[in-house]
């Protein structure tokens, strides 16, 4: 079954609000607001909501109340009660004007209650659908979809497992790093190797020398093969990195013995962290601790075990 949105939404209710943090900060921008005039641009400036001009004409009245009485002492303590009196009404009126429809608010999330059979055709990282996470269609299996927070991090994870499972069954001696060029946003984290087959030794290694570069290593030495140079089955990626097949076609049809091949991860997928930001406005979550995207070009050279040791086994 393929998710036909990019992000998926569990939720029991259509209705969406933002947080009482995100209302907060509108609340106070506005009731700080000199003239009180003033609040209607405040509020047309959060575009991302809805606003229903019934809720948005009393919310306005109810600005204009509360800035002539704050103006009339000049004493703060007492202009803060005032403030904090009245402040239960006004988040509630703000949580009127920004309701809407959470499918009008994320066109490009599919939205399902938990008890959706729906949710059965799909899987996700974590085996169970949680209520209130926002969740990725993984971009090269479309019925398998990743918590937010984790999209990054396990993408370049699989990726990188993948390109060692193909090395792997095309017979390599070992991989080595020439080349690379890496920008992140994120450091610390953290990188392992899935499905590593028939190797003696791999390692991955991420050095976080400050908030915005990271280092990132692979190398690998292999067990003499067992089986002749194959294309594994069903290998993601595959199908959408040239080199990766050109390596491939020469090892399996002409035992090629050394190729250098390029690693990239460059594309965010339109997960990014103003994404993240919207979903935590309003009152959902990612699943953890958000990682941005790493944006990594690496040269790897590959080299494979010949034809005669192939023999000698």
């Amino acid at each position: 079954m393929k998710s036909d949105r990019q992000l998926l939404i569990v939720k029991s209710t259509a209705g969406l609000v933002p947080s009482d943090e995100a209302l907060e900060k509108i609340a106070y921008d506005l009731l700080q607001a000199k003239p009180p005039s003033m609040g209607r641009k405040i509020l047309k400036k959060t575009a991302q909501f809805s606003l229903a001009p019934a809720a948005f004409a009393a919310l306005l009245d109810k600005s204009i109340e509360l800035y002539n009485s704050t103006t009339k002492t000049n004493d703060p303590e007492a202009k803060g009660l005032v403030i904090e009196s009245v402040k239960p009404l006004i988040l509630e009126l703000l949580r009127k004007l920004y309701r809407q429809d959470i499918e009008s608010a994320f066109p490009e999330a599919r939205i399902v209650k938990p008890n959706d059979p729906y949710l059965t055709k799909l899987s996700c990282l974590n085996s169970q659908f949680q209520e209130n996470i926002v969740y990725a269609t993984h971009p090269r299996q479309s019925d398998f979809l990743l918590p937010l927070a984790e999209f990054h991090s396990y993408l370049l994870q699989d990726k990188r497992g993948k390109f060692v499972r193909l090395a792997s069954a095309l017979g390599a001696k070992k991989i080595e790093l020439i080349d690379s060029k890496i920008a992140s946003r994120d450091a610390g984290v953290g990188i392992s190797i899935p499905e590593p087959t028939t190797m003696s030794t791999i390692g991955g290694e991420i050095k976080a020398t400050n908030k915005t570069k990271v280092n990132f290593s692979l190398a690998a030495a292999f067990d003499s093969p067992t089986n002749m140079p194959t294309i594994p089955q069903n290998l993601r990626w595959f199908s959408q990195e040239p080199l990766w097949q050109a390596m491939a076609e020469a090892r399996v049809k002409h035992w090629v013995n050394r190729f250098k091949v390029s690693f990239t991860y460059a594309q965010n997928f339109g997960i990014t962290a103003n994404l993240e930001a919207k979903i935590s406005d309003f009152g959902l979550q990612s699943g953890g601790s958000f990682s941005s995207m790493q944006k990594i070009e690496q040269e790897y050279l590959v080299e494979f075990f010949s034809k005669s040791e192939y023999k000698n086994n």
